[in-house]
């Protein structure tokens, strides 16, 4: 697939991996629209990265995704749903619903709007395609983030459906499985080997331009088969001392 004269919309495109593949389009000679809730730090973004276009949006928020797809709908030929928040959860507190419904809303209900909004005209412009960023813990929750683990695997298991029912109408569907990445995200976590968002981008890229659609650097492979080998033993591991 040619990366170059497309307009990429990335969801969370304001830091971590969403601005490295940000960057990275920029580079194929595509244009850039990113999008996020914190319009401080897309206007940031936007000034280390000379030539993105930025555009407040929640996509929790159903009227956001429509302004969204007013503006640039005609325009987005490539979409990076890529935003994704995930919160540290004792499922033994009552409390903790307000978490899961936000980690569920962002990751997974959020991206099925975006996809739903922007799908009709996507695949009306030439050489169209959608990339869902998932995680390695779709395949192995971290018992920790629950809600998020179980978002991610409920959008692996999307992303292969839509691949499927899109395979004769000219839209490719990718997916990005990225590892533990150094990321705000990752803050805090110690002892576990971690890619930089460039690394993961560079995966990524490299991957559409060869039109492989699933795309696990670094440990999500192992993950992803040591979650078919031994999925008792690799949940324990993962979540030992927790």
């Amino acid at each position: 697939m040619n990366l170059s004269g497309h307009t990429v919309l990335i969801t969370g495109g304001g830091s971590g991996i969403g601005l490295a593949l940000a960057r990275s389009f920029i580079e194929a000679k595509s244009h850039v629209i990113i999008c996020g809730r914190d319009i401080a730090k897309l206007k940031e973004a936007a000034r280390v990265i000379e030539g993105m276009e930025v555009v407040r949006c929640d996509i929790r928020n159903a009227d956001d995704v429509a302004a969204m797809h007013a503006q640039a709908g005609h325009r987005v030929s490539i979409l990076v749903n890529n935003a994704g928040i995930a919160h540290s959860i004792d499922l033994n507190e009552p409390s903790s619903l307000e978490s899961q419904i936000d980690d569920i809303d962002t990751n997974l209900i959020g991206t099925l709007r975006m996809i739903n909004t922007f799908l009709p005209t996507l695949a009306a412009l030439p050489d169209p395609a959608v990339v869902n960023v998932t995680s390695a813990l779709a395949f192995v929750p971290d018992a920790a983030r629950p809600a998020y683990s179980a978002a991610k695997a409920a959008m692996h298991s999307f992303t292969l459906s839509l691949r499927h029912q899109l395979r004769d109408q000219g839209v490719k569907v990718f997916e990005l499985i990225p590892p533990l990445t150094e990321t705000a995200m990752a803050e805090g976590i110690t002892g576990i080997p971690m890619l930089s968002p460039q690394r993961v981008a560079t995966a990524l890229m490299e991957s559409i331009r060869n039109d492989r659609f699933e795309i696990a650097p670094g440990l999500s492979g192992i993950t992803k088969f040591m979650s078919r080998l031994a999925p008792d033993f690799t949940f324990k591991q993962l979540n030992k001392g927790s």
